[in-house]
């Protein structure tokens, strides 16, 4: 039977057409009960929106005429089989997940229209039958949005959230501290936000090119019941948030609040420019009182956030500044430590192990990584690229591939600068365009089928410098994020780059239908 027309992103795994076509009645069953609850609302919810179809929802149909089904089907996480007939949705799964992602293909086999805000006239609500079993390469298909630089108000972030589900992406990082921002309420430490959540103006232009700041007061913050509402909201979409609170270093915005936690004697204020902030400002005083500080901070993060991980950055940290310290060179000292490195592990592993204590996974940068201290559960982001991500998983740690060499979205678009908002670059990434994005394999050819195994998937990392408004958010991620999805999802051997541009061009129309302000194809 030939293949209809049909544009999927990410491309299951196996599909098989019939000719015939299911077409949406005016009147339709859906037979849910307590099976799979989250998905059955948000097919309901979409097709009620665009094709103003009229539903009910019943336990059990005793006729077979028009109508959606769910149930378990044995199988691996997230996996689903979708069988379509001309009277009959059948949406099977292994878990709420794999409901959801059938719900997904199911939609993005109709119009695009069917992403709209409103019922649309005229639209013919054909998909075609047949029958598809589908299951993601990777656990971890994850998207990281900073926060702390520009900050996006709880509406941005849910639709950040549905984009993700749309495109079977599964883990939310979210960036909520660094040097110009702390983005999350502590109760117990009331400065954090009072003070942290705002800097008194932004560095205007390019970083590089040295600009005064704007003198405008920016900032915010999530309050705990936003947060919570926005991890329930996350859960419902099968969106796991993991969120990260940045140390030692990048804490300036922290330091600004409670000055005592900086190794420095002179105040300081939250951070407002981009580069310049690895000094004696943004690093932690290494003691066992900054380190209780940090655990109680972690003690009110892990009870917002469910997710196994917590990520606590280790990232950039200039160690070698704690020898600039009298009391950083005292606590060496005192610990019986070699140097400076040494005292970053210290301090890395001591809340790497509060956070087991708290029967989570801590994760980090991979520079945290590097310590031999450093637990050998920890997980891993590893941004430098393979040799590192290789000398990682030598070491026992589940990694995440996320390197700047293929999967950091803040790079521009193309070689034309001068035509594209403000971004960053990287001498050896001029530009990140969506064929880069595409071709980048996340398991390198050297790692042994052990190494392998430690690799928990992939994900893009958006940092927020130029982001003021979400339209730029969107810009820089999309469609970038549809190729990282296919990247995540599809085996190594499916992939191809012509076809994939062939169906992002109609995949494209329903992020249009959804206002969403991507990036052109060049």
């Amino acid at each position: 039977m030939s293949v209809p027309s049909v544009s999927l992103v990410p491309q299951p795994q196996r599909a098989v057409w019939t000719g015939d076509e299911w077409l949406l009645p005016k009147h339709l069953t859906l037979a849910r009960g307590a099976v799979f609850p989250n998905a059955a609302r948000y097919l309901m919810e979409r097709l009620e929106r665009a094709a103003g179809g009229c539903f009910e929802e019943v336990s059990e149909i005793k006729s077979n005429k028009f109508k959606f089904n769910f149930s378990y089907i044995d199988g691996l996480p997230e996996s689903y089989r979708l069988t379509i007939s001309r009277d009959v949705v059948t949406f099977e799964a292994a878990d709420a997940a794999g409901a959801l992602y059938a719900v997904i293909t199911f939609l993005q086999l109709m119009p695009p229209a069917i992403w709209g805000d409103g019922p649309r006239v005229g639209v013919r609500w054909a998909v075609p039958c047949g029958e598809i079993e589908d299951a993601p390469r990777f656990r971890w298909r994850g998207l990281m949005l900073d926060s702390a630089r520009s900050f996006q108000t709880v509406a941005e972030i849910r639709r950040w959230i549905e984009l993700m589900a749309q495109h079977k992406l599964n883990r939310f990082h979210w960036h909520l501290t660094d040097n110009q921002g702390w983005r999350v309420e502590i109760k117990r430490y009331p400065e954090l936000t009072r003070v942290g959540a705002w800097r008194g103006g932004t560095q205007k232009g390019h970083a590089l090119a040295g600009g005064d700041s704007d003198g405008v007061r920016y900032g915010g913050f999530y309050t705990q019941e936003e947060i919570r509402e926005i991890v329930a909201y996350a859960e419902s979409l099968s969106v796991c948030v993991i969120p990260e609170i940045d140390l030692p270093g990048h804490t300036q915005a922290a330091i600004a609040a409670y000055p005592w936690l900086g190794i420095g004697d002179t105040p300081c204020r939250v951070g407002e420019r981009w580069i310049g902030n690895h000094g004696p400002q943004a690093l932690v005083v290494p003691t066992d009182e900054a380190i209780a500080f940090f655990c109680d901070v972690f003690d009110e993060v892990v009870e917002l956030f469910p997710s196994a991980y917590i990520h606590l950055g280790g990232d950039e940290v200039p160690a070698e500044i704690w020898h600039s310290s009298s009391v950083a060179r005292e606590e060496t000292r005192r610990l019986g430590l070699t140097g400076a490195e040494a005292l970053y592990g210290h301090f890395v592993s001591r809340i790497a192990n509060h956070l087991k204590s708290r029967g989570r996974i801590p994760m980090g940068w991979d520079e945290a990584g590097d310590s031999p201290c450093c637990p050998e559960e920890m997980a891993l982001h590893v941004w430098h690229g393979h040799a590192t991500a290789l000398r990682a998983v030598r070491k026992g740690h589940p990694v995440v591939m996320a390197s700047c060499y293929a999967t950091y979205f803040d790079y521009y678009q193309s070689l034309e600068i001068e035509m594209e908002p403000l971004g960053n670059r990287d001498i050896d990434v001029p530009y990140l365009d969506i064929d880069r994005v595409y071709s980048y394999e996340p398991i390198p050819i050297m790692f042994t089928p052990d190494e392998e195994a430690r690799v928990l998937g992939v994900q893009g990392q958006l940092w927020s410098e130029y982001l003021r408004d979400f339209s730029s958010v969107e810009y820089m991620t999309y469609p970038r994020a549809c190729a990282l999805a296919e990247v995540a999802w599809c085996p190594k051997g499916k992939r191809d780059i012509r076809d994939f541009r062939h169906r992002l061009d109609h995949h494209l129309r329903r992020l249009r239908c959804q206002r969403v302000g991507y990036r052109a194809l060049s």
